[in-house]
């Protein structure tokens, strides 16, 4: 406000070649500032869009659902992809200071990996490759695969359908880990949701609360 309120009072007091050559610094100063105002408030990350009308909620997902044969009524089929993402901190709790992983394996795999040895930030560039698709060595993906089932092991994750027009569109179901990109869901749930598996989408909340 300083620099632009500056600007004014320049301006105000004439004008012409020498005024250009004299404000030349302070055009420039302005256009940027004007430019910096425009990347902080546009777009989708901007702050009207990303923080005053919506936010991105941390734990949470989004996919395409399909049929679960195998699955119980209680039971939601969740991606690898969103698994690692919405229970990346139980998840790291388990590969760092849990016994079930075996730990030197755990160690050289990422190693082979990322280059890095075994802390929070190397397993969270392995979730970054996964999350984004990226190809993993077999065993290390196992290794994440196993870890992810006992983390999400006695969890509970909400499912929503938009539009929620009735208590039905949100309801809790236990976690199960599945193969592909999709949210799986029990057949006999398709009622309540008003689900069909032409396309429709779902999004999947991690309460971290009682």
């Amino acid at each position: 406000l300083t620099v632009i309120r500056r600007s004014l009072q320049m301006k105000s007091a004439g004008s012409g070649p020498l005024y250009d050559l004299l404000n030349y610094g302070m055009q420039i100063a302005i256009t940027e500032h004007d430019n910096f105002v425009r990347t902080k408030i546009s777009k989708k990350s901007g702050l009207i869009r990303g923080n005053l009308l919506s936010k991105r909620v941390d734990f949470s997902g989004r996919a395409v659902i399909t049929p679960g044969p195998d699955l119980k009524v209680n039971e939601v089929g969740v991606p690898m992809k969103i698994a690692v993402s919405i229970f990346e901190p139980f998840l790291i709790h388990v590969l760092l200071h849990t016994n079930y992983i075996k730990r030197d394996e755990l160690e050289s795999e990422i190693r082979a990996f990322t280059g890095l040895d075994l802390s929070v930030d190397s397993i969270r560039r392995v979730i970054r490759s996964i999350k984004s698709g990226d190809k993993i060595p077999d065993r290390l993906y196992q290794i994440f695969s196993e870890a992810t089932e006992l983390a999400m092991k006695d969890r509970v994750v909400i499912c929503k359908r938009d539009p929620d027009l009735h208590a039905l569109s949100i309801r809790g179901f236990y976690p199960k880990l599945v193969h592909g990109d999709t949210i799986q869901i029990c057949t006999l749930q398709t009622g309540g949701f008003n689900a069909d598996f032409d396309g429709d989408a779902m999004a999947i909340y991690h309460p971290l609360t009682d």
